[in-house]
């Protein structure tokens, strides 16, 4: 028998592709002019994301950039195809499996906000052509210098930052990897207290604090505070998002664990709509002020010390505060036209007699 083929040149310059033959005897000739064939020499493989940190930077970008030997890609080959979910790939074989969503690329990169993947994250590489490979950037985006971030690949760490608005950003080898980025607030604690004062004080009673925290380049921050009973307070450009959620009582303490570092906060305590109460602000150990008091978070322990008073009683044995002596005038009112109406009544009753 005679064997034939049919023989094909393979004039594609990129080396994207490559020639591949197997004769009929099953041997194999890779790269030869009997090949009649022509392969993609694409592959598949996974990487991992993994984004951790008690208070991730909100404004921290990770991108996947895709690229060649001429560098940044910004026209993606059409059969290039990235696939994101959050559950084990292992099985993956010739398609995503459920729950993996397309990526999109735009000017050759995939970009997320950090926050966005919090925790794990997979993605599946499918059909990467030959030439062609990922580099991995971070762009801290932070100008209060509240954060900073470590990185390291497949447990090796990188000891350079990166920023993907520029070329320096790091090449992801072609096999499945895992990308670790720890997000790293500068922040130290401080401490809020409560108590009250004078003798009729209630002590039982719960006052609204407000609280207002603004980073050091005059942004207000945005974002969760933990407490030190693990509960947290959740800010919106520098304010409570509820203007509820502190309230303290006679010998309460509150510990915020991570406020930004150099940021500043403003304690306001709530006036008493009953004006029984007069309130002032001590921070650390300095004068108190019946103001709005800010401190500067440079350091770990500040305190911020709120004591609401309640009218003491007086040498005269009276009340002394404003609801109590509203009371007063009404009670001497009372008494003064309680004798204008007996006087009348007495001069009356000798008007009867005397006709």
């Amino acid at each position: 028998l005679q064997q034939v083929g049919i023989f094909a040149s393979n004039t594609e310059a990129s080396g994207v592709y490559r020639k591949a033959y197997v004769d009929s005897e099953n041997v194999s000739h890779p790269d030869t002019n009997e090949n009649p064939f022509q392969i993609p020499t694409t592959e598949r493989f996974t990487y991992t994301l993994h984004v951790e940190g008690a208070n991730t930077n909100p404004d921290m970008v990770v991108q996947l950039q895709l690229w060649d030997a001429d560098g940044k890609v910004t026209a993606v080959p059409s059969d290039l195809k990235v696939y994101q979910g959050t559950t084990s790939a292992t099985s993956w074989t010739n398609k995503a499996p459920s729950g993996y969503a397309p990526m999109s690329f735009t000017n050759g990169a995939i970009t997320w906000k950090a926050s966005d993947l919090y925790g794990t994250t997979n993605l599946l590489i499918e059909d990467l052509p030959a030439g062609y490979y990922f580099k991995a950037a971070v762009a801290n985006n932070d100008t209060s210098g509240v954060y900073s971030y470590s990185m390291d690949l497949d447990g090796t760490a990188i000891s350079e930052f990166y920023d993907s608005t520029s070329d320096n950003a790091f090449s992801m080898p072609r096999t499945n990897s895992t990308i670790n980025i720890n997000s790293i607030a500068n922040t130290h604690n401080a401490i809020l207290t409560l108590s009250t004062e004078g003798t009729f004080a209630n002590t039982s009673r719960e006052f609204p604090i407000g609280m207002t925290i603004t980073k050091s380049d005059g942004t207000g921050y945005s974002g969760d505070i933990i407490l030190g009973n693990g509960s947290t307070l959740t800010f919106a450009k520098g304010a409570l998002t509820n203007p509820d959620a502190l309230k303290l009582k006679n010998g309460d303490t509150v510990t915020f664990t991570d406020l930004p570092a150099n940021s500043t906060v403003t304690i306001t305590p709530s006036d008493d709509p009953g004006n029984a109460y007069t309130w002032t602000v001590q921070l650390d150990e300095g004068q108190a002020s019946g103001t709005a008091t800010t401190g500067t978070i440079d350091q770990d322990g500040h305190v911020f010390h709120v004591v609401y008073t309640r009218g003491e009683i007086t040498d005269s044995g009276i009340l002394d505060d404003d609801s109590t002596n509203a009371l007063l005038l009404i009670f001497a009112g009372m008494i003064v036209v309680s004798g204008i109406v007996a006087t009348v009544y007495v001069c009356r009753k000798k008007d009867e007699l005397s006709d």
